[in-house]
């Protein structure tokens, strides 16, 4: 069995940023990698989920009124916007959500927790909540 290793993160947002991280993890042996890419061009459900964030109690926000975190979240997404290139690349494992489960496209998803991923994200609904994801190994 491999080890897996998600990068769930928004800085991976273009072709060039992909393309280092998986020549990095080319030389680990026993590490799949898969991408999980949420693109949302709803204007309400964009709206839903800046109301969301603004007003969670974010650690990104603490100590902002309500109106600077809205003004910073929006900030950040124009940002993304501006640079932003779609998983298009037909060899990697990723999984696509559009608008919060609207639609789920996936790719080469191959294995046992993987698919449990995908399952997981074509479940997703807006509302305040902890989400935790851990890995363990077994000696």
């Amino acid at each position: 069995m491999s080890d897996f290793l998600p990068f769930v993160d928004a800085t991976n947002s273009t072709f060039a940023r992909r393309s280092k991280i998986r020549e990095r993890l080319s030389h680990e042996p026993n590490l799949q990698l898969i991408f999980l890419e949420s693109y949302c061009d709803d204007p309400a459900t964009i709206a839903a989920n800046i109301a969301l964030k603004a007003s969670s109690g974010d650690p990104d926000y603490a100590g902002m009124t309500k109106e600077e975190a809205v003004a910073d979240f929006r900030k950040r997404i124009a940002q993304y916007e501006s640079i932003y290139e779609t998983i298009s690349e037909p060899d990697i494992s990723f999984c696509r959500i559009l608008n919060v489960g609207q639609m789920v496209t996936m790719n080469k998803i191959d294995s046992y927790l993987q698919s449990r991923i995908a399952f997981y994200l074509m479940n997703l609904h807006l509302k305040p909540r902890s989400i935790y994801l851990s890995r363990v190994s077994t000696p």
